[in-house]
């Protein structure tokens, strides 16, 4: 019954998901092409903050496990950390995967046409990294508190406060905005490094996980 709830409720993330692309691209007028498409609707630091970050995160809240329970950890040991990244990463190259198949599959549904380029499979790649990086982010909070609900809302509170930073640098200087998307978008793939770096520490430190 409860594989079933959480049945029901990854369909109804999945339905929900696919109005909010269908809705996009019902509003998308005057354009064609599909790259610019998903550069402003998907690429974008303003989605990777808000749309993003609560669709992402809701994801994980609906597939969460209880990775500090003292079950899960007799379980997984001695390949805690290593079954913790695996997971991460098929978690994140499934959210990835719908929502490339989302926003591809109803854009060329709606007539728009796509090149394949170097700078998109870099956003994709991009795009992966802050998936994986959040992930790796509420793993470490989450062995560090011990407490679920902190761990997944305090990436969606960062995300919202970097949004609002975003938002005040553009109202004063729009550049200065521009310079902090390319910044923060470049640096996600350093940051999974930094997180995996800090798990690690963490899980060595962690005297329940050694």
């Amino acid at each position: 019954m409860k594989s079933l709830r959480r049945y029901d409720r990854i369909l109804v993330w999945g339905i929900v998901y696919l109005l909010y692309v269908y809705m996009a691209n019902d509003a998308w007028v005057g354009q064609d092409d599909l790259a610019l498409f998903l550069e402003t609707h998907l690429f974008h630091l303003q989605r990777y903050y808000f749309v993003v970050s609560i669709f992402f995160i809701t994801y994980l809240y609906i597939l969460k496990k209880p990775f500090t329970s003292p079950l899960f950890v007799t379980r997984s040991k001695p390949h805690y950390l290593r079954y913790v990244i695996l997971h991460g990463l098929k978690l994140c190259g499934i959210y990835l995967a719908y929502t490339l198949l989302l926003f591809a599959g109803l854009s060329l549904g709606f007539g728009l046409t796509l090149q394949i380029r170097m700078d998109l499979i870099l956003q994709i790649v991009s795009f992966f990294c802050f998936l994986f990086a959040t992930y790796l982010f509420y793993l470490f909070l989450l062995l560090k508190s011990e407490k679920q609900m902190l761990s997944l809302l305090t990436p969606v509170a960062i995300n919202f406060i970097l949004l609002i930073v975003y938002f005040a640098l553009g109202t004063a200087r729009q550049e200065l905005a521009w310079k902090m998307n390319d910044i923060l978008l470049a640096s996600y793939p350093f940051l999974v490094i930094v997180m995996v770096m800090l798990l690690i520490f963490e899980h060595r430190r962690k005297e329940f996980l050694s």
